[in-house]
């Protein structure tokens, strides 16, 4: 009895959107009609200040005029070239959700947007950041970050917040950066008493202490914040 193999198509050539929104519900938004309209196969985010670093860190000119409190990038397959997220986008805008946009025109054009999204951890290393990897049910990922910012701002307003992850799976990296001006033991002291704080509201909103890179023993008495 002879085999049968079925043969699919190839990919379509990958393309990048990069979109300035106003705030986190905005991302979400954007993701729906991502989803709906468009082959996606990436959709992460990053804050203002994430971008900041990195263009200070690679010398990269910034993607477009102004800083925005956040922003998303979308990957996704056509073979009819990046003109296919402009639907997309042009609604985005009109729904004021966007704020401007950039959008790949060649290979090398999408290899340079995403150095703003993937330079991100090697431009704040020089930093000694404290990390969390969470997860959180998408729609409640908005409140989610706010709810963390007020956290870390009520215990230091020294500390300076850096976001990004994979909004669509609702996976987010947590990065406070140590201040120029203190010490690392002192830091990792605060850090350690802030952590507890932080599993507190991952507990609140039933997300996970960790979205995809383990628990290990860093995080091991963490657990009861999202095991029983």
């Amino acid at each position: 009895m002879g085999a049968a193999m079925r043969v699919t198509q190839p990919p379509d050539a990958l393309h990048i959107m990069l979109v300035s929104i106003t705030s986190m519900m905005s991302a979400l938004q954007l993701l729906t009609i991502c989803r709906a309209d468009l082959a996606v196969t990436a959709f992460e985010f990053f804050s203002g200040e994430a971008l900041q670093q990195v263009m200070r860190h690679r010398n990269l000119p910034a993607p477009m005029a102004g800083i925005a409190p956040f922003y998303v990038l979308v990957e996704f397959e056509s073979a009819a070239g990046s003109s296919a997220a402009l639907p997309v986008f042009e609604k985005a805008l009109g729904q004021g959700w966007a704020l401007d946009g950039v959008m790949s025109q060649s290979e090398s054009d999408r290899l340079r947007l995403w150095q703003y999204r993937e330079g991100i951890s090697e431009a704040i290393t020089s930093r000694t950041p404290y990390k969390h990897d969470l997860s959180v049910v998408i729609s409640q990922a908005p409140a989610f970050l706010e709810a963390i910012e007020k956290v870390v701002s009520l215990e230091s307003a020294a500390f300076e917040v850096i976001w990004f992850g994979h909004i669509g799976d609702g996976n987010v990296h947590l990065n406070i950066l140590r201040p120029e001006d203190w010490q690392i033991d002192e830091f990792r002291l605060a850090c350690e008493q802030l952590g507890l704080k932080i599993m507190a509201v991952v507990a609140q909103f039933k997300g996970s202490i960790s979205a995809e890179h383990g628990v290990g023993l860093l995080k091991k008495n963490y657990l009861r914040h999202s095991r029983s």
